[in-house]
């Protein structure tokens, strides 16, 4: 008998015992019992194929032989022999592998399909949330398959729990996970089956120290994949960018703030966390990029902690490795890095200084290394590779250095429809904005980016490598010129507006934010392109009325603002305020102080504004409306020169028995008790 039959022979004698203490018989029962292949026939042929894989305590655990299941190989092989478990029992499968890191047993469960009913395939669309993707009205199909494992578990984030334990290769798999089409019969024609695949995971809930974590395990490329598939700012409980700063990570941090992140966030949070840590190098970068440091109170002494005197500004980290073996680098990478020496030595051997399409340059000013930028145009690089590409991404990364050197030598700021000046608006350069503007950009840029960046159907070559820098990350609904008004940057703001900016966007906010803050030379050029001054229901006057600025209220009237808009709250407002010059070219231009039965008197008398009441009551305002409450109001809060007033111009001062004098008591206005006293 040949090895192969006596192996045959005992592999079933020991499996139709389904005892496995055979393998305490002889050394030749022992030997077959470690084997995978045996193993798996064993269990099937014990529990069948549908109770193999027993799991309990709450989906954490193998019931049968717990340690035999502890290893990938055992398990993968039992798949592969048609052990399937039910639809609950294979997602706590599908978590196990998760947890262990079995990408074998992952891939294949997520690869599964089976056939199913109509009925049951439209339930798993809606439980699943993906019915508004469906035409109406349903059609008939001859066939319908579903994924046995959906990676977008509304019950379990499985995403989460990949970055939670750092398992970059499980992240890759669910993020890729709907790409996976069924591996159906090839010789079948399945153009009228319905077959669902697995959706886009969401990425939600995650934890920005697990997820920093996890990204410098993964490196950038991670960072990457997580952008293209729809990492934004709302999936992470903080921010990012403050952690990278925390951690002293410079490759991250030099990353995120290249591709839009907002060096200020949360009242200058990576500034502060940089300092607090001792991360020099994160501090210097910060601080070089235009960091706000007036909201930083112990900056000073950490400087002088390091030996640097506080007054030192704009001063850029360029300490670079030192490279010995230029062999190492590629042109590209050593571009990249910034890496000048590198770039010299490889460019004197022979390297093409215009391989892949100028990539050296491309990559040297998206990265902020002017050194290298200037090496590579002096020996040739073409500067307008690409449509002019290097300044595409000099401007996106906010290098006003490197931006103004490749104009000065000829870029086009115009190539590519604007792109140069749509990508700095997009990711807020304001200094880069307003040197393009002046160099000829059109503002309309703006708009027309943010356009294509939202549709994403064209540009596909721009957009595709933006969205892996994270073009989609942070929230950016405000405009340019929005955000020159809220940094308080006038100069680039009134720039903007001369240009037209935010005529085009209709929202109104860029008008509202200058009336509020009394910029006049922001308004005018506003109304004079076109932007609507009635829009949010005329609040540029209102507003500009509740702070008082004049002027502006004044030019906004005589440009057709409605003064009685939301029940003449212009007027409120300024009476409230106490802006005595607004009420007047208000109610000059026909403000209606009567309206809501007296209220402009009423509140101008609340909040102690005496020469307004007399303003009003002189034009005719009624002293004693809701019940003398004008009078009421004022001896309550204790203003004694507004109540003197009222009562010399006729008000009750017994009115609602005797209000006045008992709220006046109730809070100790005693020099209006005894004014009251004495006059009544």
């Amino acid at each position: 008998m040949d090895k192969l039959s006596s192996y045959q022979i005992l592999t079933r004698i020991f499996i139709y015992s389904q005892n496995p203490q055979v393998h305490l018989v002889n050394r030749n029962f022992y030997e077959i019992s470690t084997l995978n292949s045996f193993r798996t026939n064993f269990l099937i042929q014990k529990f069948g194929k549908e109770n193999v894989f027993k799991i309990s305590n709450y989906g954490e655990e193998f019931d049968l032989y717990p340690n035999l299941f502890k290893k990938q190989e055992l398990v993968f092989s039992l798949l592969k022999k048609g052990a399937i478990p039910d639809s609950e029992t294979i997602h706590d499968l599908f978590q196990i592998a998760l947890d262990r890191g079995w990408i074998e047993v992952i891939e294949y469960l997520l690869n599964l399909f089976y056939e199913t009913t109509k009925q049951e395939y439209y339930d798993s669309i809606w439980r699943n949330g993906v019915a508004k993707s469906l035409e109406y009205p349903f059609k008939n199909k001859r066939k319908y398959f579903l994924p046995r494992v959906f990676a977008n578990n509304r019950r379990i984030n499985f995403l989460k729990l990949a970055v939670s334990n750092r398992n970059i290769n499980v992240a890759k798999i669910l993020l890729n996970a709907h790409k996976i089409n069924p591996k159906l019969e090839v010789e079948m024609d399945y153009s009228n089956d319905e077959i669902l695949t697995c959706l886009k995971v969401d990425i939600i809930h995650l934890n920005s120290k697990e997820l920093r974590e996890f990204f410098e395990e993964g490196g950038l490329e991670s960072l990457k994949l997580f952008y293209l598939n729809g990492l934004n700012q709302y999936s992470v409980d903080n921010s990012i960018f403050s952690e990278f700063c925390k951690r002293g990570n410079m490759r991250f941090v030099k990353f995120l703030d290249e591709n839009g992140a907002d060096i200020d966030e949360n009242n200058g949070a990576p500034l502060k966390l940089a300092i607090e840590n001792n991360h020099l190098d994160v501090v210097k970068y910060l601080i070089g990029r235009g960091a706000d440091t007036t909201i930083c109170k112990n900056l000073d002494s950490f400087l002088n902690s390091q030996n640097i005197h506080p007054t030192f500004a704009n001063t850029i980290n360029n300490e670079k490795q030192t490279i010995i073996e230029s062999k190492e680098y590629t042109l590209q990478q050593a571009s990249s890095n910034g890496y000048l020496d590198v770039v010299k030595s490889l460019v004197k051997s022979g390297v093409n200084i215009h391989e892949n399409n100028e990539i050296a340059l491309k990559e040297a000013s998206e990265n902020g290394y002017l050194d290298v930028v200037k090496y590579l145009v002096e020996k040739g690089a073409d500067i307008h590779a690409a449509q002019d590409w290097a300044l595409g991404m000099a401007s996106k990364s906010g290098y006003l250095d490197i931006v103004k050197y490749l104009v000065e030598k000829g870029a086009k700021v115009q190539a590519r429809e604007n792109f140069a000046l749509g990508i700095a608006c997009w990711n807020k350069r304001l200094d880069i904005v307003k040197y393009l503007i002046e160099n000829g950009a059109d503002i309309i840029a703006e708009t027309h980016w943010k356009q294509i960046f939202k549709d994403k159907n064209t540009h596909l070559d721009v957009v595709n490598y933006l969205l892996e820098r994270g073009l989609d990350y942070y929230s950016r609904s405000s405009t340019m010129l929005t955000c020159a008004l809220k940094k308080g940057r006038l100069s680039i703001a009134r720039l903007l507006a001369l240009n037209g900016a935010d005529v085009y966007t209709n929202n109104g906010d860029s008008l509202r934010l200058a009336s509020q803050n009394g910029y006049l030379d922001v308004v005018k050029p506003l109304v004079e392109n076109g932007v609507d001054i009635h829009i949010g229901n005329d609040s540029a006057l209102r507003l500009a009325a509740k702070y008082g600025h004049v002027s502006i209220v004044n030019y906004l009237v005589k440009n057709g603002a409605n003064i009685h808009a939301k029940k003449e709250n212009a007027l409120m407002w300024a009476c409230e305020k106490g802006h005595l010059d607004v009420v007047k070219i208000l109610v000059e231009n026909g403000a209606n102080i009567h309206i809501e039965n007296e209220n402009s008197l009423i509140l101008a008398a609340k909040y102690g504004n005496a020469s307004i009441v007399k303003y009003l009551i002189e034009n005719g305002a009624n002293v004693h409306a809701r019940k003398e409450n004008a009078l009421i109001l004022a001896s309550e809060k204790g203003y004694l020169d507004v109540v003197k007033y009222l009562v010399e111009n006729g008000a009750d001062i017994h009115a609602e028995n005797d209000s006045a004098s008992k709220l006046a008591s109730k809070n100790r206005q005693i020099h209006v008790v005894e004014y009251l006293f004495r006059n009544g």
